[in-house]
């Protein structure tokens, strides 16, 4: 299953940046860009979800997917309209590219481990709030 998480990972690895970062470079703000437009095609996110995982919000999704087509079609910023063929040829392959399979394994694991902590600090919670009314209890 692609996720805007999963999109989100295979550009920050094409373009060798992080996309959640503060910063308004051309190459940053491209390679967000190439996410949201690859993000709206390949996933049923709401244009908050999509923002949401590089620290955005909807409105500046809107403005990207406005002005995206228009900027890979100048001759100056080739490299996204390139990059943006490249990761929809390898979102499109689906199952058969060993190397989406482990990308969306790994996420899956991430999302596993993640649910596994948050249970974990929910008991040891619960066990420091049993503890905590046993030691009210034996005062008493």
């Amino acid at each position: 299953m692609i996720t805007p998480k999963t999109i989100h990972d295979i550009v920050e690895k094409e373009f060798k940046i992080k996309l959640a970062t503060k910063k308004r470079h051309n190459h940053i703000v491209h390679a967000r860009w190439v996410y949201f437009k690859l993000a709206r095609e390949f996933t049923s996110a709401s244009l908050s979800t999509i923002g949401k995982e590089v620290r955005r919000d909807h409105a500046t999704v809107l403005h990207g997917l406005k002005y995206i087509d228009a900027d890979m079609r100048d001759q100056r910023f080739a490299y996204v309209a390139e990059a943006y063929e490249n990761l929809k040829k390898f979102l499109l392959e689906g199952d058969k590219s060993p190397v989406r399979k482990n990308l969306v394994d790994l996420h899956e694991i991430k999302e596993q481990l993640k649910a596994l902590s948050d249970r974990v600090s929910v008991l040891e919670y619960e066990k420091n709030r049993s503890d905590e009314m046993g030691q009210d209890q034996s005062k008493v």
